[in-house]
């Protein structure tokens, strides 16, 4: 699996933002060939910080095929949007 690779290399960043090996391997996974994954978790485990570490590794990783506009972003709450538009503003 490509998320252990990129623990195994000492690399715990994506996008700019340190993760946890947990979320290394999610990141890793959307960045594979399906580049779509579902991610279920509980309040304040990190989903808006590795859906943010995803898409600013994305945009800087594939700039020639990917655009920060290019992203459909779903949460749950204007809080959670209002902050995710907030740190992907800050990482663009």
């Amino acid at each position: 699996m490509s998320g252990i690779t990129s623990i195994a290399s000492g690399s715990n960043k994506r996008g700019g933002i340190t993760l946890s090996p947990e979320q290394l391997i999610i990141v890793d996974n959307v960045l594979g060939p399906d580049m779509i994954t579902v991610v279920s978790a509980g309040a304040g485990s990190g989903k808006t910080r590795v859906m943010v570490a995803t898409v600013l590794h994305l945009v800087d990783t594939q700039r020639d095929r990917i655009h920060i506009d290019d992203f459909a972003l779903i949460t749950f709450t204007n809080k959670a949007t209002d902050e995710m538009r907030q740190r992907l503003e800050e990482g663009v």
